[in-house]
């Protein structure tokens, strides 16, 4: 059986901060890839991880905005109601 389908979610998701850093060894990411190709749920994750990141990054030095507020928000949500 492939070694992808073999790689646990779990194991996935706690190397995902590696895996987008891209500071996990050659072969690693390959299997973090491949899982990603047949796993819809890790896949969806680490797309609610990037779009957390890019949530972080825009946030203004200071008291974040009522907008900033409400897409943290929306974001959490969506992520709690496993979409």
């Amino acid at each position: 059986m492939d070694d992808a389908l073999h790689f646990r979610c779990q194991e996935l998701v706690e190397q995902l901060t590696d895996y987008l850093d891209e500071t996990l060894p050659p072969e690693r990411m390959r299997l973090v890839r491949d899982h990603l190709a047949l796993c819809d749920g890790c896949s969806a994750h680490l797309e609610q991880l990037r779009q957390a990141v890019a949530l972080i990054a825009a946030t203004p030095a200071g008291a974040p905005s009522a907008e900033h507020e409400r897409r943290v928000d929306a974001l959490f949500r969506e992520w709690a109601a496993g979409r």
